[in-house]
């Protein structure tokens, strides 16, 4: 042993002794506290960053629906445009169909002429009746009504 080592020893006091147990403590919590936090920043970097992620994803897929979109729209001015096309082409002329024939009509089926026919006199005459919306119906109460106002 050393004699400058026995002085110290001699020189310490319990307050000494609890002063460095608090010290070491003190630093163990330190050490425990430095990696703690270590630990909850990589895992809110982690976070952060699936974040952005999402939010990348989200931004491409909306472009990528868009271009889509573009191109549908392109495709379906191109199918227009090819129509517009096929329109203003001249179309073939086609032959002239060739004239109908008519048929004169059977004797049997030539009418009588008017003075054979009977007279009106004799015959009944013929109901006219138009259906119910058709039919003009003269109330002066209902013509007054029309416009909510006087006629006159």
């Amino acid at each position: 042993m050393n004699p400058d080592e026995s002085k110290q020893d001699v020189f310490e006091t319990p307050v000494d002794q609890k002063k460095e147990a608090r010290r070491i403590r003190l630093l163990e919590n330190l050490k425990k506290g430095r990696e703690t936090a270590l630990a909850n920043r990589k895992k809110k970097a982690l976070y952060n960053k699936l974040q952005r992620e999402e939010k990348n994803d989200a931004m491409d897929m909306l472009i990528k629906d868009k271009l889509n979109k573009k191109t549908s729209l392109q495709d379906e001015n191109q199918k227009l445009k090819d129509q517009l096309l096929a329109m203003q082409q001249p179309k073939p002329t086609k032959e002239p169909a060739e004239p109908i024939k008519v048929t004169p009509p059977k004797p049997a089926e030539i009418r009588a002429p008017a003075e054979i026919r009977a007279p009106a006199e004799n015959r009944e005459p013929a109901e006219i009746s138009a259906p119910a919306e058709n039919r003009v119906v003269f109330e002066p109460k209902r013509v007054m009504n029309v416009f909510n106002r006087a006629p006159w």
